[in-house]
């Protein structure tokens, strides 16, 4: 359990562990059954600070990675503001881990807003991301194997 001080949403080795919210979903399928710790980090780890909604981090040491996840509306780059600030608030705890970055959007954004609402530094950081394979976005639910 790598988050001290923090009681985990969930402990253990189910195999389906869903972040849920608003009708937004992330379903991490664990058909192998690895160990895995699951944060409520919004409104728990961090009250009225920028932070995403959970982390779901699988502890095997063959895989050793956390799940950063965002439920949002469509406001993407708001999620990879609150992505990045729970990451750099939790990179001591968090440096042994391979970070994925997970938003999950209750509507995509129109053609027209899908880059003139986000800002610059957001755009560059969601690319970095998305080209070193590190970001995943969907809209209302993203299910994957963990």
């Amino acid at each position: 359990m790598p988050i001290n001080g923090y009681t985990p949403y969930y402990e253990g080795c189910k195999s389906l562990i869903i972040s849920e919210e608003n009708g937004r979903k992330h379903i991490g399928e664990n058909p192998t059954g690895y160990q895995v710790t699951h944060y409520r980090v919004d409104g728990v780890i961090f009250v009225n600070e920028t932070a995403c909604d959970y982390i779901l981090i699988n502890e095997d040491e063959s895989k050793k990675i956390a799940y950063l996840i965002e439920l949002k509306g469509c406001r993407v780059d708001k999620a990879v503001e609150q992505l990045k600030a729970t990451s750099d608030k939790l990179k001591t705890e968090l440096k042994n881990y391979n970070l994925q970055f997970r938003i999950v959007t209750s509507s995509s954004p129109s053609n027209k807003s899908r880059t003139n609402g986000i800002k610059a530094s957001s755009y560059k950081l969601m690319k970095i991301w998305e080209k070193n394979g590190q970001l995943k976005k969907g809209t209302r639910q993203i299910k994957e194997s963990i």
